[in-house]
């Protein structure tokens, strides 16, 4: 319990720290929000159901196994790509070629750590996207309906409504760090790539 409440902690810090840095929905054009949303759909629509895979095929606890299963089963049953989708077509920010070159570098660097097939690593991914998105999720929503979307079932289904997956998976990486030499090493640096790879996407860098 006492891993779980020192992990919770460091995400919470984490998450509030990137929440602090994402640019008011007022002050951005409505080209900026769809900038903000095609570069997420870019980034996460093809990629996280196979971080999900990763984490299952490298996991090392029982507990990290079913954690996965659990989401990826909602994931492949929803069709959350083409919810994402849908999501970024409501708001016209469906991505575009630009959209791909921009994010590859920051997504290349996702695919090499989750490449390194260290099932800790895999799992500190997938419980930092989970409870990172209580931060980041409402904010995209916020962008959408600036630009006047009507479908937020992503949202809606993300976020704070998925706060039960963002628990699951803590309860998780508790369980998979106790499998590890160095885990608090590796859980760090897993943190700050996804930090800094949400803060790629989702924070203008240059206009």
């Amino acid at each position: 319990m006492k891993a779980e409440s020192s992990l919770k902690q460091k995400l919470q810090v984490a998450g509030t720290r990137l929440a602090a840095q994402l640019v008011d929905a007022k002050s951005l054009s409505n080209e900026q929000a769809r900038r903000i949303i095609a570069n997420y759909a870019a980034a996460v629509e093809g990629n996280f159901i196979a971080w999900l895979g990763a984490g299952l095929v490298t996991a090392r606890s029982h507990h990290a196994e079913f954690a996965i299963k659990d989401n990826i089963y909602e994931e492949i049953e929803g069709n959350h790509p083409g919810m994402l989708r849908d999501f970024a077509c409501s708001a016209s920010a469906l991505p575009d070629a630009c959209s791909y070159e921009y994010v590859s570098g920051a997504v290349d660097r996702m695919r090499s750590l989750v490449a390194e097939m260290v099932g800790l690593q895999s799992i500190a991914l997938l419980t930092c996207l989970e409870n990172f998105s209580l931060y980041f999720i409402p904010y995209l929503a916020e962008l959408a309906g600036k630009l006047g979307s009507k479908d937020f079932a992503y949202t809606d289904a993300h976020g704070a409504a998925d706060v039960e997956h963002a628990d699951l998976f803590l309860w998780a990486l508790e369980q998979e760090m106790m499998l590890y030499q160095g885990a608090e090493d590796i859980i760090t640096r897993t943190l700050d790539e996804t930090e800094y790879f949400l803060k790629f996407i989702l924070i203008p860098m240059h206009d």
